[in-house]
């Protein structure tokens, strides 16, 4: 039995996941298996997942029809064998040592969670590092819950929300098991998965070294427009309800405004993305619809948000004061500018 099993999902991936499979093929760490599932791939992704299955023992194919990545991932946990549990995004890779340092830094402190940096990284070399969850150290569950559950929760508005990114953990499949966790959604995913798992589970250690690089995939699902975004937000939402309902964090009171403020942002943007083909008097009337969601009008007659970027500011004022034309234009023009300069 493996000490750790690896779950990737991969749609369509022929470019990136040979890169994913031989960086976690050359961990330090021997002690794991990999679980490459392929979800329902129009291109060659089987093929080359199947080529590495040849060659190293380690790696296993699951294949499936197409029902995104959380049912990819939710497949690779029902075959995982390990004792713990590590996912990574097919179009991103690992540092040589990543699952030497975390599963080793697991064993020294007795934590049942481990959490890294990671590095973004862009076309044409640029690099951002990003912090890991919480600074480097020990955190006991108490301390969990309140420095890195509760901002998950509730401070999503700020210049710099912490990331609830999946890929930066090494879970204990106990945890995982005992709390019957899976995934669900086609985006908003990762969070809520991380929310309920940090607080059914118990310690964290950080590392803050970025042993994992980030793909900033402009074709990536979270990158496109979102035609469902505002059920899939929506939906994600009330599992936090639930889950707050669940464990009783000691959440501030309107943490619900917070998240959906942040959520309607998400969401009249992404109805003006350049890969919605809606003319612009549908895009207009989405967002007018969108805004009179019964969530998020609460929150914009309850909150007033603070604390944010200054475009994120501007947006949240035309809102509020029901500037949805002037809103609509202003995103033709933004987008409209951003694609002349990527051509």
């Amino acid at each position: 039995m493996p000490k750790l099993s690896v779950i990737i999902p991969a749609y369509n991936a022929r470019a990136y996941i040979g890169r994913c499979l031989d960086s976690v093929l050359a961990q330090t760490f021997a002690d794991f298996e990999v679980i490459a599932i392929d979800d329902g791939s129009t291109d060659d992704t089987a093929g080359i997942i199947t080529s590495y299955a040849e060659k190293d023992e380690r790696v296993r194919l699951l294949r499936r029809e197409n029902g995104g990545v959380s049912a990819a991932r939710n497949s690779g946990l029902e075959k995982a064998r390990g004792e713990l549990i590590a996912f990574a995004d097919a179009d991103d890779w690992l540092e040589p040592d990543t699952y030497e340092i975390l599963v080793g830094e697991l064993l020294r402190t007795g934590a049942s969670t481990a959490a890294c940096a990671d590095m973004k990284i862009y076309d044409g070399g640029r690099t951002q590092p990003e912090a890991a969850p919480l600074p480097e150290g020990f955190y006991t569950k108490e301390e969990v819950a309140l420095k890195l559950v509760l901002p998950l929760l509730q401070d999503r508005l700020s210049e710099n929300p912490v990331n609830g990114y999946v890929f930066r953990f090494v879970y204990d499949r106990k945890v995982i098991e005992r709390a019957r966790l899976r995934f669900e959604g086609a985006y908003l995913e990762d969070e809520v998965f991380l929310i309920e798992y940090l607080l059914e589970g118990g310690s964290l250690v950080c590392v803050d070294r970025p042993l994992y690089n980030y793909y900033q995939n402009m074709s990536s699902a979270t990158r496109r427009y979102m035609k469902d975004y505002t059920e899939t937000f929506l939906s994600s939402f009330n599992r936090k309800k639930d889950i707050v309902r669940k464990y009783s964090p000691p959440v501030s009171e309107g943490w619900e405004n917070n998240t959906c403020w942040a959520g309607l942002l998400i969401a009249v943007s992404n109805e003006c993305a350049p890969g919605n083909p809606a003319p612009f008097s549908v895009k207009l009337k989405r967002i007018r619809e969108i805004c009179a969601v019964p969530e998020f009008a609460q929150a914009v007659r309850e909150l007033k948000p603070s604390g944010m970027s200054r475009g994120k500011t501007v947006v949240a004022a035309m809102i509020r004061r029901r500037l949805f034309l002037p809103l609509a234009l202003m995103y033709e023009v933004k987008y409209s500018s951003r694609k002349q300069k990527d051509d």
